[in-house]
């Protein structure tokens, strides 16, 4: 479902006080295969390079060398205007993806199945069947600021979750939240999986997921150990 084939992934060179310019990898060589109906852990220090691994799914970033396939497409060979459909069959729980604290969780949640230009009637239908499954029933109409950490978390679910997709890519999902809410959503991950939904987690705290785990993936500065 998720291939990763000897991916490389360059920064522009840096100029060290010798005067000499060093490449910065932040991947290199790096290969592995998620099958559908997984739910894997990425885990590794601050700036092991999980964050730019899972940028790379749905090519935000783009790999210098290598490739990267998720089912049937190689992500690097896809055009500008063919990425928005792309996108679409992936949910995306990433760290700079954050909620429009001026719209209500019902605006929030619907706002890319306006993008994907659905109907009013099954855009409504299918954000109000998402906000149930996170156990936000009835929260419509609260706005960010009105729910709790938790609550806000499981909004982001929620709205990454509305478009049905094949993927889950959720970078730090429980991160800052009590342990007892860590578990919950782990749960509900693991519910997802069995729902046929391929999951990547990239979390520095394995503990909520671990007996969920179908694969863990340990980055070490840009290696896969």
């Amino acid at each position: 479902m998720i291939v990763f084939d000897k991916v490389c992934k360059k920064f522009p060179e840096q100029h060290l006080r010798s005067g000499h310019a060093r490449a910065a990898f932040a991947l290199e060589n790096v290969s592995f295969e998620i099958k559908r109906g997984e739910l894997a852990l990425l885990t590794g220090h601050s700036g092991a390079g999980k964050s730019t691994l899972m940028r790379l799914i749905p090519a935000l970033e783009r790999a210098t060398t290598g490739q990267v396939r998720v089912g049937d497409q190689d992500v690097s060979k896809l055009s500008r205007r063919e990425l928005p459909y792309f996108r679409r069959k992936l949910g995306l729980m990433l760290q700079d993806q954050t909620l429009l604290d001026d719209r209500n969780a019902f605006d929030n949640v619907v706002l890319p199945l306006v993008i994907a230009g659905l109907r009013h009637k099954e855009a409504s239908q299918r954000v109000h069947a998402a906000l149930e499954r996170v156990g936000l029933a009835g929260c419509e109409r609260a706005f960010p600021a009105e729910l709790s950490g938790g609550e806000q978390q499981r909004l982001q679910i929620a709205r990454a979750i509305v478009s049905r997709p094949a993927v889950l890519i959720a970078d730090e999902p429980t991160a800052h939240l009590e342990a007892s809410l860590a578990a919950e959503i782990a749960k509900l991950f693991d519910g997802f999986r069995h729902a046929g939904t391929t999951i990547i987690v990239s979390t520095h705290d394995t503990s909520p997921f671990d007996r969920y785990a179908t694969r863990k993936l340990h980055l070490d500065h840009g290696h896969l150990q």
